[in-house]
C-alpha cells in the first residue's frame, strides 16, 4: 500500500512537469508572431554625441546641472558614468574613473 502511494506521487509529479511543459511551449508558439525584426536606424546628420573639454578633472561646473544618475559596465569596473541635466533639459555624462578620482572625459547630449 506505500508502494502504492509512492507511485502515485510519482506519477502526478510527471504530469505535472509534462503540463508546465507544454504550457511553456504553448506560449513560446503565441509569442512569437509578435516578434519581429526591428527596424535599421536611420542615419544621424552628424554626430548625437559632443565631446567636451574638461576644464577640471577633478570639479564639476554648476552650469552643468544636477546628478540624475550614476552607471557602471562590467566591462570597465574602474569607471563610472555620471549623468547631469541642467534646466535645459541637456544631458551630459561624466566617465571617473574610480582609481585615480578623476574624469576622463565628458559628452553632452543635446536636446532637439
Amino acid at each position: 500500500m506505500i508502494v502504492a502511494s509512492l507511485d502515485r506521487r510519482k506519477g502526478g509529479r510527471a504530469m505535472h512537469r509534462r503540463a508546465a511543459v507544454v504550457f511553456v511551449l504553448a506560449a513560446l508558439v503565441l509569442l512569437m508572431p509578435s516578434c519581429r525584426k526591428l527596424s535599421a536606424l536611420a542615419p544621424t546628420t552628424g554626430e548625437s554625441l559632443v565631446a567636451l573639454p574638461l576644464a577640471s578633472t577633478n570639479s564639476i561646473p554648476p552650469e552643468w546641472g544636477t546628478l540624475v544618475s550614476v552607471t557602471s559596465a562590467s566591462a570597465y569596473p574602474p569607471l563610472v558614468q555620471l549623468w547631469l541635466q541642467d534646466r535645459d533639459g541637456t544631458l551630459r555624462m561624466l566617465v571617473l574613473d574610480l582609481s585615480t578620482a578623476r574624469f576622463v572625459n565628458a559628452k553632452l547630449i543635446p536636446r532637439r
